[in-house]
């Protein structure tokens, strides 16, 4: 019996000193595994922090040709007596203006017409609801303005329609809304022939099912206001042309729809605007905002239009979801104009300095054929160059992102570009043009599969780079900043997995910290700048566990940064200056030619 309890005894010490054996053999192998060779890097067993700094605000930018003060003038203008109109009794609250012998009236079932005819200012208030009705108003050269004052009107033609004013200042008091009906004969739902100034605290909700939202032959500008603008899914208006002698039925015809289409600029300083350009039909993508551009046939005639063609935006919210462009400032050159008439064109830059946006486009990207136009759903678009000085922007796209016929300069705002079908950023209408300044900011750049990249300049020797953050990647390589002038010091790390975070450590400071967004596909080339990078060696964690003060789009990580676990490699800095372009050439940029 001692000796069966013995036995009993002896084999339950063997199995503990067979466990304790076997966990320190674990504890071995753990311990050999922090620091033995993996595919692809080291296990890090470091913690490394830091704190990543952002510039997000440069020097703001400006046209010549923009002043502030030609609109917000307007705001303490004495436009004198008010008149107001009700659109649902069709009648004059108090005293008309024509009672008043300040201008001629014209009031029929289904509209109104004032014409100005004093040598000062027109002021009119239109409130009411009213389901079939216009209104016109024309200034005869005196500034007209128009307060909203929950107003609710339909028309079958132009809902509002100011002609030949110095200006039209737009006020926004309570609700309002302005729609045009399906068959509406003129399209527009709200125009003005000068600049077209929306200001107050109100709203206004303007809907199209037939063309465009908000048109002006000069520029749009929002002081403040909540401005929604809607291009229905399918724009179409009945082609009537009945006579005596046409026995064919009237013919429904489908038309392009922008929501806002200034012939000369955009401005916005502040409040919220909110476009959907929702007419997907192939050839006939709505668009969202979309600088026309005016050329002059000569000097004198028009002349202001020359320098013009801008978009300036410093403040407010800007939310945009558009089939086709989203922001656009374009212009197309006339076939008869000579070389030697510059002087008469417009200049299609973009100056942001501020203000939030939200980008989508949605419509695939389809080139120009025979038989059917093509689209090219951008984000942000300058014919000629964009700078970018503030913002926050989020941008999701088929096309481009940003988008630059010759130059982009990036000075601040923190940028998330993410284009699902070509470049995210590119700049450059041809080989022989495209530059890229970044000097600040946060620019987050991720194009397609192969060939697009998430940063294209058609040339590393026109990219300067001397300051702010970068993450690139696409299917395609990246430019690499090359160009004399370059100080700033980047790293082309390879490929990039979906989901995974990432750190770069130099010193033993944590430098540039993300995570790719989960499901993208195309991290095959990725370049990462940061001013506080120096030439030499550095350290990228992948599979990196991070705890940061602070994120952008659930992708950068700033503020104090702390990162921990991962596998690391070793990767090269460098800043490589070659001949290049040399530094921004004025507002104008490299070439000075806006096309």
């Amino acid at each position: 019996m001692k000796r069966r309890t013995s036995m009993i005894i002896s084999l339950f010490l063997a199995a503990i000193l067979l466990v304790f054996a076997c966990t320190s053999c674990n504890q071995d192998m753990s311990a050999s595994d922090s620091t033995s060779q993996t595919s692809g890097g080291t296990k890090n067993s470091t913690t490394y922090s830091g704190s990543v700094n952002l510039v997000t605000e440069g020097s703001a930018l400006y046209p010549d040709t923009y002043e502030e003060s030609d609109y917000t003038s307007w705001q303490s203008y004495d436009f004198g007596t008010e008149y107001v109109f009700n659109v649902e009794t069709g009648e004059w609250d108090g005293t008309s203006p024509a009672d008043a012998g300040v201008a001629t009236v014209k009031l029929k079932d289904e509209s109104l017409k004032v014409t100005n005819k004093a040598d000062s200012a027109l002021n009119i208030r239109l409130t009411g609801t009213n389901f079939a009705f216009k209104v016109v108003i024309e200034g005869n050269s005196q500034p007209v303005k128009v307060t909203l004052d929950n107003l609710s009107l339909t028309s079958d033609e132009r809902a509002i329609n100011v002609k030949a004013s110095e200006v039209t200042y737009m006020v926004l008091e309570g609700d309002s809304s302005l729609e045009t009906n399906i068959n509406s004969y003129d399209k527009n739902v709200l125009k003005s022939a000068s600049n077209l100034i929306f200001d107050g605290t109100g709203s206004l909700s303007v809907t199209a099912n037939s063309k465009n939202g908000i048109v002006s032959d000069h520029v749009v500008c929002i002081l403040d206001g909540d401005i929604t603008v809607t291009v229905a899914e399918s724009t179409v208006y009945t082609d009537d042309n009945d006579t005596e002698d046409d026995t064919t039925d009237d013919t429904l015809v489908a038309d392009k729809g922008t929501a806002i289409k200034p012939l000369l600029g955009f401005v916005m300083l502040d409040g919220n605007l909110t476009i959907y350009g929702n007419n997907s039909t192939k050839g006939y993508e709505s668009k969202g905002i979309k600088v026309d551009g005016f050329e002059s046939d000569t000097l004198d005639d028009e002349s202001d239009a020359a320098g013009m063609g801008w978009i300036v935006i410093d403040g407010g919210t800007i939310t945009v979801r558009t089939q086709g462009k989203a922001i656009s400032a374009g212009w197309k050159q006339s076939e008869d104009d000579l070389p030697e008439s510059t002087a008469n064109y417009p200049v299609p830059n973009v100056y942001i300095n501020g203000g939030t946006f939200e980008i989508t486009t949605y419509a695939t990207p389809r080139d120009d054929t025979s038989t059917l136009e093509g689209v090219s759903p951008e984000g942000i678009e300058a014919k000629n160059n964009m700078y970018i000085t503030g913002g926050t922007f989020v941008i999701n796209t088929t096309d481009d992102c940003l988008n630059a016929s010759n130059s982009i300069y990036i000075s601040g705002g923190l940028i998330y570009a993410y284009a699902s079908n070509n470049d995210a950023v590119d700049a450059g209408a041809d080989e022989n043009q495209g530059a890229f300044y970044i000097s600040g900011g946060v620019l987050i750049a991720m194009g397609a599969g192969q060939p697009e990249s998430g940063l294209d300049c058609n040339s590393n020797s026109r990219f300067q780079y001397t300051g702010g953050l970068i993450i690139a990647m696409g299917g395609g390589q990246n430019n690499v900043p090359q160009a004399s002038g370059t100080t700033a010091y980047t790293s082309s790390i390879g490929s990039v997995s979906a989901g995974t975070r990432y750190a770069l450590i130099q010193d033993g400071k944590v430098v540039l910290a993300f995570r790719v967004p989960t499901g993208y596909r195309y991290g095959s080339s990725v370049l990462l700048g940061s001013g506080e990078l120096s030439t030499g060696t550095a350290t990228l964690i992948s599979g990196a566990t991070v705890d940061a003060e602070n994120t952008f789009n659930s992708m950068l990580y700033y503020g104090t940064v702390s990162v921990s676990g991962g596998t690391s490699t070793s990767v090269t800095v460098s800043n490589t200056s070659a001949g290049g372009q040399g530094g921004p050439g004025g507002q104008g940029g490299p070439g000075g030619r806006p096309f």
